[in-house]
């Protein structure tokens, strides 16, 4: 049930941010029944060639400090400090 309601959230929301970015037009005349004119946006997806400038990474050595961990175990309780 939660999972039906989040996405019915989500297509509100989806819808919203369309109408107030003009991808969507809803035009909803008033009547007995109301009658509904929807006019959407088009948006183009393709590709092109460019050149570009890519950095590139040099890997190399360099001897740096690290931190380190040294644990210890507890010692074992005895008989006079477990009173």
């Amino acid at each position: 049930m939660r999972a039906i309601l989040g996405l019915l959230g989500i297509l509100v929301l989806v819808a919203v941010v369309l109408i107030a970015l003009g991808f969507l037009n809803v035009d909803v005349r008033g009547g007995k029944l109301p009658t509904v004119a929807a006019e959407t946006g088009k948006v183009s997806v393709g590709e092109s060639n460019s050149t570009v400038r890519v950095p590139t990474v040099e890997m190399k050595d360099k001897q740096v400090k690290l931190p380190t961990i040294d644990v210890q175990k507890a010692p074992e309780p005895t008989a006079a400090s477990a009173k």
